[in-house]
């Protein structure tokens, strides 16, 4: 047992090898089992940590590599397609020592990042206390907000250490704002300008839809503006999205023209990082590959898990509308617990992936295989094809 990994190097065992992290960078890589005494050998053995958990077979990983911690479900906005409905909040949430006792395990564990959201996390007085936490463990967090706050906060967040803040803008002021309120727009960009002029690692969320996706190049000639990446994701049809018809989802084929138009930016952008959902299918890349596999599908319970702001566990963050996929609460036992030993989380693992994806031959290569949860959402069927997918086009 260890009470902390802050600045040290942490070799967590695994079945095919094991995961080298760098508690101070955040960074880490897959070694294999014959690679591992050589990269061992480049630290010194005073600035090592090794975890090992208790292996599990129906797992790709022993224990998480990330942990997506929704804080609190209080949200200073109302956005019309927020799939977690966030907003005013009345139960009674997860208290500072319940979130400490979570950190607590995760570094037992060799977890190494957090990805802190909401609602939105800000809203929580003790954010910043929790973040200090987490890095006195060794910890690193990335910070998912909206970026409607004043001096005070964002002051707070230069100081805290993220590894990175990604910030949402939907598209140019008139469609922000009309999706997350008037004059959130300005405020979001103001934020993203002083986080940036400050040295923070800053990243702009934007989730496409019918409303906003003839607005691709203005958003990335923002983003280079400014001096920031950027990354398209596609809507979720979950929540308060599905009340709202300007904010349908795209086709596959509107899909798969957006993420085309992208491609083109990128060479027109280069000084920015510039990122969207099956980029690397379309363009004909290969993922970075990693041990045993695991380049096939969505890895959700696997190498990653999702906390509500009430302790109960899901495979991901877009599982926690859908009560049916609760693994467990922390509460009971805390979390690796429920990992190792969930029926909801072993049946997650067993499920097939669609034909459509088995026998594509970008499947191994360069495709997660698209999003479960958009597919339980549409068909209630996690084995289902993601409609986004934009394989079908790219044979025409």
């Amino acid at each position: 047992m260890f009470s902390s990994m802050k600045g040290k190097i942490v070799f967590r065992e695994e079945k095919f090898g094991g995961i080298i992290y760098n508690s101070t960078t955040g960074k880490y890589n897959y070694v294999t089992k014959e690679q591992t005494k050589e990269q061992l050998e480049k630290f010194k053995s005073s600035s090592l940590v090794f975890v090992k958990n208790p292996e599990i077979t129906n797992c790709y990983l022993n224990a998480p590599e990330e942990i997506g911690l929704d804080i609190t479900q209080q949200c200073n906005l109302v956005c019309s397609h927020c799939y977690k409905d966030s907003g005013k909040n009345t139960k009674k949430e997860l208290s500072t020592q319940e979130i400490f006792e979570i950190i607590d395990e995760a570094a037992e564990a060799g977890i190494f990042c957090l990805f802190i959201s909401g609602g939105e996390a800000t809203c929580r007085q003790d954010l910043f206390e929790i973040v200090n936490y987490a890095n006195n463990k060794g910890i690193r967090s990335t910070l998912t907000t909206n970026g409607v706050y004043g001096k005070d906060i964002l002051d707070k967040i230069v100081s805290a250490n993220f590894l990175r803040v990604q910030i949402s803008l939907d598209g140019p002021k008139k469609v922000h704002d009309g999706i997350r309120g008037k004059g959130n727009f300005d405020k979001s960009v103001e934020s993203i300008k002083y986080l940036k002029q400050r040295g923070v690692d800053i990243r702009i969320s934007c989730h496409l839809c019918k409303i906003n996706k003839d607005f691709i190049e203005e958003m990335i000639a923002l983003a280079n503006s400014i001096g920031v990446a950027i990354k398209f994701s596609t809507i979720r049809p979950i929540g308060r999205q599905q009340t709202t018809a300007d904010l349908e989802m795209l086709t596959g084929k509107e899909f798969y023209n957006a993420v085309q138009r992208i491609l083109e930016l990128k060479k027109d952008f280069p000084k920015i990082q510039i990122t969207c959902d099956f980029d690397k299918l379309v363009a004909e890349e290969t993922l970075y590959p990693l041990p045993s596999g695991g380049n096939n599908r969505c890895l959700a319970a696997e190498k990653t898990i999702a906390i509500d702001s009430y302790g109960n566990i899901f495979p991901c963050s877009f599982f926690t509308p859908f009560p049916e996929f609760n693994a467990g609460n922390v509460k009971n036992n805390g979390f690796m617990k429920i990992w190792k030993e969930s029926g909801v989380f072993k049946k997650f693992r067993g499920r097939k992936s669609a034909e459509e994806c088995i026998s594509c031959k970008y499947f191994e290569k360069s495709c997660f295989g698209g999003c479960p949860a958009i597919s339980y959402a549409l068909f209630n069927n996690v084995e289902m094809l993601d409609p986004t997918c934009p394989k079908s086009e790219m044979k025409k």
